[in-house]
């Protein structure tokens, strides 16, 4: 006797009986039951094939002429209306933010009130004090309005901390790009191993904080320089004591700029200084007819960071020399922090903040401005 497979789906049952002919000789189990493999039952029933190709081919050319006539008429196919359809019924389920504009800002609540307390409520406090003559130790004050600004015009002592912090700026500023930009490029050059190493040694000291650095140079000022030239320290002389401070803060933060003038050198192709070399050029000509105008963008980031850090520099001031000898080593800096905790005006001491926050501001809004304006010239 012959057993044919037959399969529902998932299983396969052995069924007695040669034919698939009525449900009496197959059971109820077997009567509903087709062909697994498409390809064996059509082989086998040739007129049922027939059947089904002849129907597939009428299905086909109704849908294509439905599908032309919907074209010429402008309307859109049955697959476009049922996926809009779809897509409606999406955006019924799922409600959108747009719905409700208000949920959107409930993300950026926690922001907006952490950057209130930690920055505009010190601020607007300072803003107030500003016009008063409080002392910083006694709970009542008066305001005096604008006298606190006025009183800035004939202060001597802000006028010396003023000149000398833009001496220590203007100095910080030119060494420490100069120096970096150098190194930068000289260990560019180097092949290997031997640059990452070198910028490794160059950056560590970066990570060290001002006040360390300062306790680990005023060492090497008091003993290391005294035994090799024979010369007291130069954080003790008038003359000397902002250049000495601005080697502390060059040795500082190089590091930081060394790395962004190696990125940016590195992005420049080597075939635009193969082919200058090529043509005859030097060094110094390669320097500012290509390097310097494609490393423009990183050179004013790090000139605009460095001045206007160097602007508001304290730690490193403190820790050297405390803003002697003789306040020759003070700046604006240290005048505030005298003004807020030593001289017992602390009302002064918040117009006199308040008023170089906005000297910061717009040096460094001019500064940018100033260097953009070159990139672009470039």
């Amino acid at each position: 006797m012959k057993r044919h497979i037959f399969a529902t789906g998932r299983h396969k049952q052995p069924c007695a009986g040669g034919n698939y002919r009525k449900k009496a000789q197959h059971g109820s189990r077997c009567a509903h039951l087709h062909p697994r493999p498409n390809a064996i039952y059509l082989k086998r029933k040739p007129g049922a094939a027939c059947c089904l190709t002849g129907h597939g081919l009428v299905h086909y050319s109704q849908k294509r002429k439905k599908m032309q006539h919907r074209k010429e008429h402008g309307q859109p196919d049955g697959g476009a209306a049922c996926e809009g359809m779809m897509l409606k019924q999406k955006e019924q389920r799922l409600p959108r933010c747009g719905d409700r504009p208000y949920v959107k800002y409930l993300f950026v609540i926690p922001s907006i009130a952490a950057f209130a307390f930690a920055l505009l409520l010190p601020f607007c406090m300072g803003i107030r004090i500003a016009f008063t003559d409080w002392d910083g130790l006694k709970q009542s004050y008066n305001y005096v309005w604008f006298d606190n600004f006025r009183r800035m015009f004939t202060d001597r002592r802000l006028g010396s901390a003023l000149r000398n912090t833009f001496l220590y700026a203007i100095m910080g500023v030119v060494l420490n790009n100069v120096f970096t930009l150098s190194l930068a490029m000289l260990f560019n050059r180097l092949k290997g191993w031997w640059g990452n190493i070198c910028r490794l040694i160059v950056f560590i000291p970066s990570c060290l904080s001002t006040v360390l650095a300062a306790y680990v140079w005023k060492f090497i000022y008091h003993f290391v320089w005294k035994m090799a030239t024979g010369l007291n320290s130069p954080l003790g002389s008038e003359r000397w004591v902002l250049l000495a401070i601005v080697v502390i803060g060059l040795w500082n933060s190089a590091g930081i700029n060394v790395l962004i003038y190696t990125a940016a050198l590195r992005n420049i192709p080597h075939e635009l200084l193969e082919a200058a070399a090529i043509d005859g050029a030097g060094r110094w000509r390669m320097f500012r007819t290509i390097i310097l105008p494609m490393i423009s963008s990183s050179f004013t980031i790090c000139i605009t960071l460095t001045f206007t850090g160097l602007l508001k520099e304290f730690g490193t001031v403190m820790a050297a020399t405390g803003g002697g000898p003789a306040m020759a080593s003070s700046t604006i800096c240290m005048y505030i922090y005298n003004c807020l905790f030593s001289y017992n005006r602390a009302g002064y001491g918040q117009a006199v903040a308040i008023s170089f926050m906005a000297v910061l501001v717009l040096i460094g809004t001019v500064l940018t401005n100033f260097f953009r304006k070159r990139e672009a010239e470039l």
